[in-house]
């Protein structure tokens, strides 16, 4: 290879280089212009982002978030639900209902029959059927029945001496102890929490 062709290929080589430097400097160049350069009043521009606060804005159709869940202490036991759904609990008894719909709470009510769509009866001894599956650390039967209006949903679950039968409720109508959403995934997020606690903690 003589030295005039040598000269053409070093010559080439450093003009693609100058070539890219320039490009480069361009393109950051245009990028600091498009965003107005980094603020200088000490702010961080991370701050402009959208946020949302648990304790303000619940999680959209029941979903459960680590950051915006409740605690419930039952009898022997403790489990969490999502901070945007409603407890209901009976003087009358253990058990208590869950309202995925409603933020509200209501305690210490008279029970005799199901308002929510969401019920827990804390029993003795369970008898239930279906089949058995795993959620989180619990053994758990689980069944469905499908109906003429939608479907119900029944979980056991046996914590230390205390049996939780949890069943949800779904139908077209939304009528009462209903609802027209389906949140069994989300119920079987809550039994994956449940928890047995020294009885009187």
């Amino acid at each position: 290879m003589d030295q005039k062709t040598k000269l053409t290929i070093i010559g080439g080589v450093v003009l693609l280089i100058i070539a890219a430097v320039l490009v480069t400097f361009f393109y950051f160049g245009r990028i600091s212009k498009n965003t107005g350069g980094t603020p200088n009043s000490g702010t961080n521009p991370l701050s402009q982002l959208p946020t949302t606060s648990s304790s303000t804005t619940p999680a959209p159709s029941g979903a459960a978030n680590a950051n915006s869940r409740k605690t419930f202490t039952g009898a022997g036991f403790t489990l969490t639900y999502p901070n945007n759904w409603g407890i209901l609990t009976c003087s009358n008894s253990e058990n208590f209902e869950l309202d995925p719909t409603s933020s509200v709470d209501t305690k210490n009510v008279v029970c005799d029959t199901a308002v929510k769509p969401i019920t827990v009866l804390v029993v003795n001894r369970l008898s239930c059927t279906g089949e058995t599956v795993t959620l989180g650390p619990n053994k758990v039967i689980k069944s469905k029945a499908t109906t003429d209006t939608g479907v119900n949903y029944r979980w056991c679950v046996a914590i230390g001496n205390k049996g939780l039968d949890i069943t949800h409720r779904v139908s077209s109508t939304g009528s009462r102890a209903t609802s027209k959403e389906d949140f069994s995934s989300q119920v079987e997020e809550m039994i994956k929490t449940i928890k047995a606690t020294p009885q009187g903690s």
